[in-house]
């Protein structure tokens, strides 16, 4: 799988993540995104992937529902 697939997956199989978004600006990438749903990581993946990001630094920004119209 690709990286692409590989955190479109792990964002489905998070269950702390509501919602999926991607975007691209090639067509062929939204095939290859759809694949990703169908990819299930197992949980000694997903543990991999959580002792990977552990030591990683948080990037954040505004919350969407904060921000004014």
């Amino acid at each position: 799988m690709s990286v692409g697939q590989l955190a479109i997956a792990w964002t489905l199989a998070n269950s702390a993540v509501d919602v999926t978004i991607f975007g691209t600006r090639d067509a062929s990438h939204v095939d290859e995104a759809v694949v990703a749903a169908d990819i299930e990581l197992g949980g000694d993946v997903l543990e991999q992937i959580d002792e990977i990001m552990r030591d990683a630094v948080p990037i954040a920004g505004p919350a969407p529902e904060l921000m004014a119209d």
